[in-house]
């Protein structure tokens, strides 16, 4: 009973997490889009292909619990594979979080108008992608949980580290740019402030 606690009831609350979060992002995708009139189409573009892979990655997180919930159940042995569903999902979310952070990375170019801290962003950002690619490809390979995690465990240890390492690189770059201008308003300490909440969580979150 402790074992399916420990791996089937904890992927079912972090599913549930999951599936609420998209709804938030939903809801934000919607009213971006009823008020975005003034954007660029290559933005727009950009927003849809972020909804779009968090919609896919939403359906491949519901595929995987109804797997080892309804089509597995009572099977020990299912908790312990790697299913399709589940290697997709790391690639899928490596993806996600790569094109946002590339998004961050770029605006510290607009306000700083400096290369060198977006140049190390994107290469942090590109190099889990290919961390998470490999991920999904060894998952298909190991087949198991216990034997992913003996042979090559440290691979999805690399990318969260990766992935908090330019979250934070980003937020941090953000904030020391925002201060450095001449002229600081309300609404810029506001974002500052919005910006360094996201770093916060969004490293709580990695781990």
């Amino acid at each position: 009973m402790l074992i399916i606690d420990l791996t089937a009831g904890a992927i079912e609350i972090g599913a549930i997490i999951s599936v609420f979060l998209y709804g938030i992002t939903t809801v934000q995708a919607y009213i971006y889009f009823r008020s975005s009139a003034e954007d660029s189409t290559k933005f727009k573009l950009l927003v849809l292909a972020v909804w779009l892979l968090e919609s896919f990655l939403t359906i491949l997180t519901c595929i995987y619990l109804y797997t080892i919930t309804i089509s597995s159940y009572g099977d020990a042995v299912a908790l312990n594979a790697m299913s399709w569903s589940m290697n997709l999902i790391f690639f899928v979310g490596g993806l996600v979080s790569a094109i946002i952070q590339a998004f961050f990375s770029w605006r510290i170019y607009v306000i700083s108008g400096h290369y060198p801290v977006s140049i190390i962003s994107w290469a942090g950002s590109t190099f889990r992608v290919a961390i998470t690619l490999t991920v999904c490809i060894l998952g298909f390979k190991a087949k198991t949980i216990s034997n992913y995690e003996a042979r090559w465990g440290w691979t999805i240890i690399l990318s969260f580290s990766v992935s908090m390492a330019v979250d934070l690189l980003n937020a941090s770059a953000l904030c020391y740019f925002l201060w450095r201008r001449p002229k600081i308003s309300p609404g810029t300490h506001h974002l500052i402030d919005k910006v360094m909440t996201w770093a916060i969580d969004g490293s709580r979150y990695q781990v």
